[in-house]
């Protein structure tokens, strides 16, 4: 297995990984993101590209490196690509528009999630939370569960936080679905400590860890 950095042409797999990843997690099947669809996902995985302090490592196949077998995903700066997130919202929307015909009552739900990115929002620790809204961010990762053999998940994430160092990032927090222990031991085994535990609006119990 090989490591590079992701490219525009890696959207559609990003999604996919992401979809086979969270079919397998009883919360993350529930995620909101994963219920706007595929549509939605590819075009979140290229607004993310398009912003300057994010940082993809993917896992590739040692014979096809156009093939992504998994994904780390983050940000140097959570709050530029908050903002960066709500510059490309109509492209998102027009996404997102499909899922949200057939379930009117998510729209609901974006709109709390597009006020939660304000710089404004972030900055307040009383204003609803549901990702880390400034500091270098972790964001997702994830490998193809045909491709778990072996310590390929481990050296992707290495690999990521590497390069984040390499750019400077420091103080590089992740957030967790609570439940999701087996990730949290891995964060921890790499020296993350949990610095906090909040609640999302719908009631999903998260964690945040931090790295030195």
């Amino acid at each position: 297995m090989k490591f590079r950095l992701a490219k525009q042409s890696d959207c559609r797999q990003l999604a996919e990984v992401y979809i086979a990843c969270s079919g397998e997690d009883e919360a993350e099947a529930e995620g909101f993101a994963l219920k706007l669809g595929r549509r939605f996902l590819q075009q979140y995985f290229r607004v993310l590209l398009m912003e300057a302090g994010s940082v993809v490592v993917c896992a590739v196949d040692d014979n096809d490196p156009n093939r992504v077998l998994g994904f780390t995903s983050g940000s140097l700066d959570a709050g530029e690509s908050m903002k960066s997130f709500r510059k490309h919202r109509v492209r998102l929307l027009l996404a997102a528009s499909a899922a949200l015909v057939c379930r009117p009552q998510m729209i609901f739900g974006l709109l709390r999630r597009y006020k939660a990115t304000s710089a404004d929002n972030a900055a307040a620790d009383g204003g609803e939370q549901y990702v880390i809204g400034s500091g270098a961010r972790l964001t997702y990762w994830g490998m193809l569960p045909s491709s778990r053999s072996g310590p390929a998940g481990l050296a992707l994430l290495q690999k990521w936080l590497k390069v984040m160092q390499l750019l400077g990032a420091r103080d590089i927090r992740a957030e967790l679905n609570r439940g999701n222990t087996r990730a949290q031991r891995v964060h921890q085994m790499f020296g993350a400590e949990t610095v906090k535990e909040f609640v999302t609006p719908e009631g999903k119990e998260r964690v945040i860890l931090k790295y030195p």
